[in-house]
Formats: C-alpha cells, sequence, structure tokens
C-alpha cells in the first residue's frame, strides 16, 4: 500500500486498485498492527485485503464474491 492508503501497486509500482475504504486499526495476537481495507480494482472487480503495518509494507487481498440478482416475475 502507498504511504498515503489511497491505492494498492505491486512490488513492481504497477497499480492494481483504489482504495475505497479504510478499517480501524488493530493488533494481533502477536503484537503486530494490522489494518483491513477494500478496493476497486483495474479489473473491475472489488477485493478485501489486510495491510501488515509492522511486519513488512505487504498486503493480502481476497476477491469479494459477486451477489446474484434474482429476477422476479409470476409462473406463467
Amino acid at each position: 500500500m502507498g504511504s498515503k492508503l489511497n491505492k494498492i501497486t505491486t512490488w513492481t509500482g504497477q497499480p492494481l486498485g483504489n482504495v475505497t475504504w479504510i478499517g480501524s486499526e488493530y493488533k494481533d495476537s502477536m503484537g503486530g498492527t494490522r489494518q483491513n481495507f477494500r478496493i476497486n480494482a483495474v479489473n473491475k472487480k472489488k477485493y478485501s485485503g489486510t495491510y501488515f503495518k509492522s511486519s513488512g509494507d505487504y498486503v493480502n487481498l481476497k476477491m469479494l464474491k459477486e451477489k446474484i440478482k434474482k429476477k422476479r416475475g409470476g409462473a406463467k
């Protein structure tokens, strides 16, 4: 994550997406600092992740499931 916490890039600097939500910092069981976030990626998908602040400058990302819209209609 960038120092401004507004965009995610690969280790080579290629953009992955823009941050849309940032959660509060919290401590894990080992004493490290983490922060949850969500991004809109360049591939038009949404991801959720954890930023490991104290363990190095890296994140863990998972793609969010898309909601399936059910068609409404009566029986014919």
